[in-house]
């Protein structure tokens, strides 16, 4: 079983009652058409529950009372065709939607549900929250072009947060699955829906010359560099995603990594790569399965020896180890193991990284699967291309860090490295990874290292299993 093949096999609501009855769970299985669960969302002023899954979308009061549901495949299509509006040569048979994208837009006066299957190269629709009724789903197009394909057969994340020109933007992220060159989105966009006489449509958050909001991995290697998307989110000036993808081009072997994106970045040149690996024991924990921000309460605040005053929010991520030699197949024999980020380090990290780019550090180098090349950090090369480079940092005895160093990517030109800004750009590869240590404190050690430099300094971090 791999990582991204664990199901949700049905939907649980756990309810606590005082003092006889400690737990009291709901459940919803559809017995008639079985499916896992894609995406679960939760409309907030109701507390109205919608799930998508394979072929439907289900809706359920805060009770999980069944309210409805909504059938969206098998339909006629082929992984080589457009919409149907549109000739193809290919022969067209029913094929299943799963509903990878699952979202409210939280207008005050009409909320909608966003709703994206595998149907149609991965077009969406717009729908009621009232699935039996009201509105009337609208499809999103340009039902031709690449802009409107959000969903794709392997893995999808999608959300709406900040993005170019302090828009609300749709970023997405889909892995390649296999599709003609012709219909493959960008790896990670961000995106809007714009209203017309027409109908519905997308558009890139910024698209003018010749630059857009995306960036789109070098065609030799999307066949065989493939990432799996986890999850994403946003924070301060950034967006997230959390994906597990192989450590290089050459590599079989996996890991997790966390890519960033300045949020207002009109180009996408702040794109960057950081690299997360959970150790207990002797085991690595390189692939993650789900996570989650939020800012812990104040025994894990001390714990963790986070700032006491202000957001100090953290990333938990959770991870399984594959199989040595296995790729992304799942050693079921070693469970699963809890981590814990600090995004003010993580923030740190990335940032340290940056500057190191700017300042064309000769440990930094491309990311190969995006220019095509194995390159360094050059200044002549920052008008066009990603780069990485080393990243490290120093440990006091107590395990408190002190001015993690690092360094990372960019694409402009300049007769003098400029410094970075929220959206200085870069992109990089860099590996941050998690080793515990004996302690009766329970806490962790964290390995900044370059993937060009044998240079490794330790950067202490808390986790939790």
């Amino acid at each position: 079983m791999r990582a991204s093949e664990i199901p949700l096999a049905c939907l649980l609501l756990t309810f606590f009652w005082r003092p006889v009855f400690p737990a009291l769970l709901s459940s919803f299985v559809d017995e008639r058409d079985p499916s896992p669960f894609q995406r679960v969302v939760v409309y907030n002023r109701t507390r109205e529950v919608f799930v998508s899954a394979r072929n439907a979308l289900y809706h359920f009061d805060p009770n999980l009372k069944f309210l409805g549901k909504v059938s969206t495949g098998p339909a006629m299509d082929n992984v080589s065709c457009l919409h149907p509006s549109y000739s193809c040569e290919g022969r067209r048979a029913p094929m299943p939607d799963d509903n990878r994208v699952l979202e409210i837009i939280h207008h005050p006066e009409r909320p909608l549900l966003l709703t994206c299957g595998t149907l149609y190269q991965g077009l969406c629709h717009l729908r009621s929250l009232n699935l039996s009724g009201g509105f009337q789903p609208r499809q999103v197009g340009p039902l031709n072009e690449t802009v409107a394909f959000t969903a794709g057969r392997s893995s999808t994340v999608a959300f709406f947060g900040p993005g170019f020109g302090g828009q609300q933007v749709l970023w997405s992220a889909v892995s390649y699955d296999d599709r003609p060159a012709a219909y493959v989105p960008p790896a990670v966009s961000s995106k809007v829906i714009v209203r017309s006489d027409a109908g519905y449509n997308f558009e890139y958050a910024q698209n003018s010359e010749g630059q857009f909001t995306g960036v789109y991995f070098d065609p030799q290697y999307r066949r065989q560099y493939k990432v799996e998307y986890v999850w994403g989110f946003s924070h301060g000036n950034f967006t997230y995603f959390l994906t597990n993808q192989r450590v290089s081009t050459e590599s079989e072997n996996m890991e997790s990594r966390l890519v960033r994106v300045c949020a207002d970045d009109p180009a996408f040149f702040s794109y960057t790569e950081l690299a997360l690996r959970c150790n207990h024991h002797i085991d690595v924990y390189n692939l993650a399965t789900a996570a989650h921000l939020r800012s812990p309460g104040d025994l894990l605040r001390r714990r963790l020896k986070l700032n006491q005053q202000g957001s100090a929010q953290v990333l938990f991520v959770s991870f399984v180890r594959s199989l040595p030699g296995h790729g992304d197949t799942v050693d079921r024999t070693k469970g699963s193991v809890l981590c814990s980020f600090p995004m003010a380090l993580v923030v740190e990290a990335f940032t340290n990284a940056t500057r190191d780019c700017l300042r064309a550090e000769p440990r930094a180098h491309l990311l190969k699967h995006i220019t095509g090349v194995e390159l360094p950090c050059k200044k002549e090369a920052w008008r066009w291309a990603p780069t990485s480079a080393a990243l490290g940092s120093t440990t006091s005895s107590r395990g408190g860090s002190r001015s993690p160093a690092a360094s990372a990517t960019s694409s402009r030109t300049s007769t003098s490295p400029p410094s970075p800004s929220p959206c200085s750009s870069a992109r990089a590869s860099l590996s941050w990874a998690l080793r515990p240590e004996t302690s009766t404190r329970s806490t962790w050690r964290s390995t900044l290292t370059s993937r060009c430099s044998t240079r490794r300094t330790s950067l202490r971090e808390r986790t939790t299993k």
